[in-house]
């Protein structure tokens, strides 16, 4: 519906909103949504409260932001009915309700971007994409991938829990073979739950003294049981008691390891840790028996009242009479006094993340409790206050038996080697003490780390620098020496592009790059993942293991030989990642019931592993199935040896890896050879635990034997080569419109739209659902393989639709090709391509001369030809008038545009008395678009002249174009429109043409598109300019620039049928119209199609309620006139009634008694007699006189909400309700009825708002503003 001159797409869209209007379509709504019976919710907007469920209902009130309401029926999926506290019922939009939370099993954190789906696996279609770190609540856990979430905009639907973090407050538990741990009895009505934790719902509730059998300690908080009607779930530890006689005794005798003093007031909770819930808040002072110490932050305690639970030990006191088995701490150390430097925090913790006690003033002293770390001491000041401070502002006095630290070294002498931070502590992100020049002499007094030391300036101040810019003087003694000597571990190297770091990790900063096979020497094996190493230029820092290969000469390998610890199964699909969590990326995506070596045993959750083709990472154990265990080595009395084949067959080119496996050697390496080294080479590559790897490599056809010996042991493999066969190319089909991508995932920038059908040459195989693929017009990119489906190459008999053309030269024709079998792919070439080219079906004319244009498929089997010969370019390209419409005796500007072969133009005018007059014009102005997607240049040379006319009417202009050759022959003709007034808003007989303000409209709306395009919208119409839609066989102007489509745009929607349409309709109708609704109509019929103005449809729509517009201040009504109702329509008792009092159905017989029209609001109403007597108010729009005799047919009459709701209905493309098509539709109402051209235009602040009063089709209610 979007754009276009097609007859059969303008039918198409016509029909496919009118199902939408008459509810045809409606078993594509969803299915409704049922709630219980007084159901609450909440309003989350400012929202009206409607007599029915629609925005065409009338308003009964207007709801507050945040008013609660009480839901009484939900059969309409779009608008619930509700009853508010007032008493009021009515309907409200399910956009601006939200339901009242319902029971959940907890919440969770999505660890990355991740899709939220429709149903339980990737196969379903996806709801919405949730950003990393985006909350969700767990609805149900569908499965062990699996969980049913809701988003807090209420969205709901199923996510991977591979990506998924569950809150510490949500559980889940799983259980083991059922075991009976004895029993115990209910102390409370309690509720049996089905997981451990009050988020989970309720089986049933157990009355109190209930006997259960404990199946599972689940947690020191909740039990799994079993009832004696055999119900198991899980309950509340607090509210039971655990028999006596119970041989799995729920907890040990209770222990009394002495009291404690509350300091402030506490919370006691159910657990160890702020995470869990409260049991009660313990008062300041209040005594308490220590049951158990939990950790060193937390204490489990019971209170006088035998309450018991957990408390922070920050807030509690030992009592001085507990004995020493079961004091809270141990007796308080000094380790000597110290002096704050400088006002100072004293924090609840060691860190600056904690929170602060008190401040302490500069020159403070107090006493040293505990060395906490380098960086922060345990204190108590005078007042007995305890807490955490920072050693940086701490002066230990001399005279502490536990001084906090020993007396300054001197371990040599050192000089920046760049500006460089004189920082608090050892890191960035430490403070700055002060900022050292270059060449800053320096005191190491300490080895702080491996990348930092401590050093004193020779002004006395002290602080921490980077050992990366700073070198250590020749003459330090050995004793004091920052560094060891370089030790050379060997050499690797680079497998890729590589950053060499400053320090162990991607945070650090970059060294250089360096280049792929770039050779290193190893330093240092700072981590698994991290080597220090030192380039040929002497460049030293730190690279990725990932990408080194260490040298097999190196004495230091730089890693052990590679363990096989047994083998495993995933069980799902799964992401093989870089490091042993989620927040590593990922190096690809392993299917369901790969087999994988297990290299290491990282922890308890990941494992690291390898994969067939070597690829190794880490995965979550979660979902893998250890198949073979790690196997102690049997002890063997010979040594025996393996190959992984005994046979292969290869092409020329191909390497494939031998792998000799030995038991029992003694760690002598085979050795291999060849016995054609002119057909299969073969060397050695690696060695991991004891497999031995080979490279067998074909060079050429034939035959040979691949020896590996070791000492008397011989192993052979045959190896058979053939000649590669010529690489298959692969080509795709989209099917949808789909966007091409910058990279292999919906991150990366779109290149362009594909439309649907749209063959692609694949360029690389698939990889994690991604493929790279090229255009016919040259794109390369990525798309999702969700979207495309491979198709044949061979296509049978090929048709093209056009075998012999002649084409002027810088034109393109646009011509197809259709094969026996559809889906196949066909390939385009020119057999001259000076002369000719051709992308896709589209042929360009370069030059003069002949061309053969051929249709081919893949195989090479199938083809047809065009014969094409290319013609002398036209004079002029494209010609327009500006304005489109001019008042008399108003200057207007006529326009030419040609190529850069033109020195000069004639514009040849038709005057009032019929004579001509002609204007030779010799300057221009010149614009160019460069050669782009596969389109030639497309330089222009752009001629104006200013005349004026001094008559309304119709003037012919020709335009003839001058070269080296002289004048040309041939012109192109335009018609010059002058009109008596330009006014916009009086209605008058006559035709008229569209103003510059409505084209310049309708080219916002369209949108500027140089080159032909495929447009999604239209079922992949092509189209170029300003929405010009481009028919088969038709020879057109591709690259154009955007003064040239603007000139197409007023010569089609002049010369084409939008305009004489829509001037027939006026004038076969006798209608009178104003330039505002002249200019809607055309609009309409230059997205619609023209040919709806004359359409014979007898169904209700805007051309009923155009053809019901009379004057009605000249309607002589007397007793009342006959008249029928054209369409269904809602009736009022007043016209300034917002709740319609009743409703009529269409052809209905009714008498007009009487009619009132404003013009302000440009709304008319008749007064009607129902045949039952009864009188209301209908817009006039829906009622049709019988008598037409007398009547004067005028716009200005028309009902501006029946023709703008109306207009609102047309809002329909390929199916789909689009919201752009409503606000065009929105916008074009506004013109016709008030000639607000200003809020039509996109870039308009209320362009989108509502702004009259139009009643919204209910699928685009939550657009209406």
């Amino acid at each position: 519906m979007q754009k276009g001159t097609g007859t059969w797409k303008r039918i198409i869209a016509f029909l496919t909103a009118f199902l939408l209007v008459f509810g045809i379509a409606a078993s594509s709504l969803p299915l409704s949504v049922t709630v219980r019976a007084q159901t609450t919710a909440t309003t989350t907007d400012p929202v009206n409260l409607r007599s029915g469920p629609g925005t065409s209902y009338s308003v009964v009130t207007t709801l507050a932001q945040g008013t609660t309401v009480t839901v009484t029926d939900t059969s309409n999926s779009k608008w619930y009915a509700v009853k508010t506290s007032g008493g009021n019922t009515g309907y409200i939009s399910v956009e601006y309700l939200k339901l009242a939370a319902s029971e959940n099993l907890g919440t969770a954190t999505t660890t990355d971007v991740l899709n939220l789906r429709k149903g339980a696996g990737t196969s379903y279609g996806i709801v919405t994409t949730l950003a990393k770190g985006t909350k969700v609540t767990i609805l149900e856990k569908t499965s062990k991938t699996w969980y049913k979430v809701k988003t807090s905009s209420n969205k709901t639907g199923y996510v991977s829990v591979e990506y998924l973090k569950v809150d510490s407050s949500s559980s889940g538990n799983t259980s083991e073979p059922e075991k009976n741990l004895g029993t115990a009895t209910t102390t409370d009505v309690l509720n049996l739950r089905k997981g451990a934790g009050t988020s989970y719902g309720i089986v049933t509730t157990l009355a109190k003294g209930t006997k259960v059998t404990i199946l599972e300690k689940t947690s020191k908080s909740w039990y799994k049981v079993k009832t004696a009607s055999n119900k198991t779930g899980y309950v509340s530890v607090e509210y039971l008691k655990v028999n006596s006689s119970s041989s799995g005794n729920t907890s040990e005798s209770e222990k009394n390891l002495g009291t404690a003093t509350t300091t402030d007031v506490l919370n006691l909770r159910k657990g160890a840790g702020t995470s869990y819930g409260i049991v009660t808040t313990l008062a300041k002072g209040t005594k308490v028996t220590i049951l158990e110490k939990t950790s060193k932050s937390w204490y489990k305690v019971k209170t006088s009242s035998n309450k018991t639970g957990y408390v922070s030990v920050e807030y509690l006191k030992a009592d001085s009479s507990n004995s020493s088995s079961g004091n809270t701490s141990e007796p308080e150390k000094k380790l000597g006094t110290a002096t704050t430097t400088a006002a100072l925090n004293l924090r609840k913790g060691a860190g600056t993340s904690y929170g602060i006690v008190t401040t302490l003033a500069k020159g403070t002293k107090v006493t040293i409790l505990e060395k906490t770390s380098k960086s922060w001491y345990k204190v108590k000041t005078s007042s007995n206050k305890t807490g955490y401070v920072s050693v940086e502002y701490l002066k230990v006095n001399s005279s502490s038996s536990g001084n906090t630290s020993e007396p300054e070294k001197n371990l040599g002498t050192a000089t920046t080697t760049d500006v460089l931070n004189l920082r608090k502590g050892a890191g960035t992100s430490y403070g700055i003490v002060t900022t050292l020049a270059k060449g800053t002499k320096v005191t190491i007094l300490e080895k702080t780390s491996k990348t930092w030391y401590k050093v004193k300036t020779s002004s006395n101040k002290t602080g921490y620098v980077s050992v990366e810019y700073l070198k250590v003087d020749s003459n330090n003694s050995s004793s004091g020496n920052t560094s060891e000597p370089e030790k050379n571990l060997g050499t690797a190297t680079t497998t890729d592009v590589l950053n060499l770091r400053k320090g162990a990790g991607t945070s650090y900063g970059i060294v250089t790059t360096l280049a792929k096979g770039t050779k290193v020497t190893i330093l240092e094996k700072t981590s698994k993942s991290w080597y220090k190493v030192k380039t040929s230029s002497n460049k030293t820092g730190y690279v990725s293991v990932e990408y080194l290969k260490v040298n097999s000469s190196s004495s230091g390998n730089t890693s052990e030989p590679e363990k096989n610890l047994g083998t495993a199964t995933t069980t799902d699909v799964l992401n093989l990642r870089k490091g042993a969590g989620t927040s590593y990326g990922i190096v690809t995506t392993l299917a369901k019931g790969t087999k994988v070596t297990i290299l290491e045993k990282t922890s308890k959750s990941w494992y690291k592993v390898k994969t067939a083709s070597n690829k190794t990472g880490y995965v979550s154990t979660d979902y893998i199935k250890v198949t073979s265990a790690e196997q102690d080595p049997e002890p063997a009395a010979e040594t025996t040896m393996k190959l992984n084949a005994s046979s292969r067959t290869m092409e020329i080119g191909d390497t494939y890896t031998l792998k000799a496996t030995v038991t029992n050697g003694d760690g002598t390496k085979p050795s291999a050879s060849s016995s054609k080294k002119a057909v299969a080479t073969v060397s050695y590559k690696s060695a991991s635990s004891n497999v031995y790897r080979y490279t067998i490599k074909a060079v050429s056809a034939g035959s040979a034997t691949i020896t590996v010996k070791l000492g008397s042991i011989k192993k052979t493999i045959k190896v058979t080569v053939k000649e590669a066969p010529a690489p298959e190319v692969k080509y795709a089909q989209t099917t949808t419109g789909l966007n091409l991508r910058k990279g292999p995932d919906t991150s990366y920038e779109i290149i362009t739209t594909l439309p649907s059908g749209t063959i692609l040459t694949v360029l690389e195989e698939a990889k994690a659902g991604w493929v790279k693929v090229q255009t016919a017009s040259g794109y390369t990119g990525y798309v999702s393989t969700d979207y495309i489906r491979y198709v044949s190459g061979s296509s049978g008999e090929i048709t093209l639709s056009h075998t012999s053309v002649k084409i002027p030269q810088g034109k393109t024709m646009y011509t197809t090709a259709s094969a026996a079998n559809s889906g196949s792919v066909i390939l385009w070439s020119s057999s001259n391509p000076d002369v000719a080219t051709v992308h896709d079906g589209y042929i360009y004319a370069v030059s003069k001369g002949s061309a053969t244009i051929t249709a081919m498929d893949s195989s090479g089997k199938n083809k047809a030809t065009c014969s094409v010969k290319v013609t002398e370019a036209e004079p002029v390209k494209f010609v327009y008038a500006s304005p489109n419409t001019v008042g008399v005796n108003t200057e207007m500007e006529l326009v030419a545009i040609t190529d850069t072969s033109r020195s000069a133009v004639k514009f040849v005018v038709e005057t009032e008395s019929g004579s001509t007059k002609s204007y030779t014009v010799k300057k221009y102005q010149a614009e160019t678009n460069e050669a782009d997607e596969g389109m030639a240049e497309n330089a222009t040379r752009v001629w104006k002249q200013s005349v004026k006319f001094s008559k309304a009417g119709s003037y012919t202009v020709k335009v003839y174009a001058q070269n080296s050759s002289g004048w040309s022959s041939g012109y192109e003709e335009m018609e010059a429109f002058v009109v008596e007034t330009t006014d916009q808003t009086t209605t008058a007989y006559g035709e008229r043409r569209i103003s510059d303000e409505m084209l310049k409209i309708i080219s916002h709306f369209e949108g500027y598109s140089k080159g032909v395009y495929a447009d999604t919208l239209a079922y992949g119409i092509p189209t170029t300019g300003y929405g010009y839609v481009v028919s088969k066989g038709e020879q057109f102007y591709n690259n154009m620039t955007r003064t040239e489509a603007w000139a197409l745009l007023c010569s089609v929607t002049n010369e084409r049928s939008y305009t004489t349409e829509v001037n027939r309709f006026i004038t076969n109708n006798n209608l009178k119209v104003s330039q505002s609704q002249f200019d809607a109509m055309v609009s309409f019929s230059y997205n619609v199609g023209a040919g709806y103005w004359n359409n014979s449809g007898t169904a209700f729509d805007l051309r009923t309620i155009l053809l019901n517009s009379v004057d009605v201040s000249k309607v002589k009504f007397g007793s009342g006139r006959s008249a029928k109702m054209t369409a269904k329509a809602n009736l009022y008792r007043k016209i300034d009634d917002t709740k319609a009092a009743t409703s009529t159905y269409n052809g209905a017989s009714v008498t007009v008694l009487s009619a009132k029209h404003d013009a302000q609001t440009q709304t008319t109403w008749y007064q009607i007699k129902l045949q039952n007597g009864n009188k209301y108010w209908v817009r006039a729009g829906y009622v049709r006189l019988d008598d037409t005799s007398g009547l004067t047919y005028d716009l200005a009459y028309t009902d501006s909400v029946a023709f703008g709701s109306e207009m609102l209905a047309w809002h329909i493309a390929g199916g789909n309700c689009i919201p752009g098509l409503l606000y065009r539709r929105l916008a074009e109402a506004k013109v016709f009825s008030f000639a607000n051209y200003a809020e039509a235009d996109m870039s308009n602040a209320n362009y989108r708002v509502n702004t009259y009063g139009y009643l919204y089709p209910s699928c685009m209610a939550k657009y209406e503003r």
